[in-house]
């Protein structure tokens, strides 16, 4: 899987795609339902960057399916995080808010707090979306927090492009060019 997700953040995803099939396949001859998670999850991912949001939204759900059965917590939450982001990106607000939270949930339950920023901007782009600017802002300011505090500058990006789109969304283009 790890092989994979390289191949899929240099963008050459036919090489990943084998590599997270591979992955998915030793794991579940091992019986290990959190590695079969952490697998189809990854795999997941080459999906939604290929905007194939059918695909990824099937697999992550049998990522979070099969994480339930296994012992990770973490293995829980990545799924819920990444299908509220899939949510977001086809407009299904209600559903990205669901996921969203229910990973937000998790994550304040375990000691996973590096993921919290995304999750948060995530939410905080759900509500600038549905129009409701302030509650939009104020979870922005928490997911930059968060990265912040986690050291995280992937997340920090994450949370500043959230913050600069919603800006933008509201006209407001000065601060849309700042957190640009």
């Amino acid at each position: 899987s790890f092989y994979g997700q390289s191949y899929r953040l240099s963008a050459n995803y036919i090489k990943g795609l084998e590599c997270h099939l591979k992955a998915i396949a030793l794991a579940e001859k091992s019986g290990n339902k959190s590695l079969l998670a952490l697998a189809q999850n990854q795999m997941a991912h080459i999906y939604k960057d290929r905007e194939e949001y059918d695909k990824a939204l099937r697999l992550y759900n049998m990522a979070k399916y099969n994480a339930k059965l296994g012992v990770s917590d973490q293995m829980v939450v990545w799924p819920m995080m990444n299908m509220g982001a899939v949510f977001l990106a086809i407009n299904q607000l209600d559903s990205s808010l669901y996921y969203s939270r229910e990973a937000y949930g998790k994550i304040q339950n375990n000691d996973m707090s590096r993921n919290l920023s995304l999750v948060l901007a995530n939410i905080g782009s759900a509500y600038s979306m549905l129009g409701n600017s302030s509650e939009a802002a104020r979870f922005f300011k928490v997911a930059v927090d968060s990265a912040l505090h986690s050291g995280s500058s992937r997340y920090l990006y994450f949370a500043y492009l959230g913050l600069a789109e919603h800006y933008n969304r509201f006209k407001q283009q000065d601060s849309s060019i700042y957190y640009s």
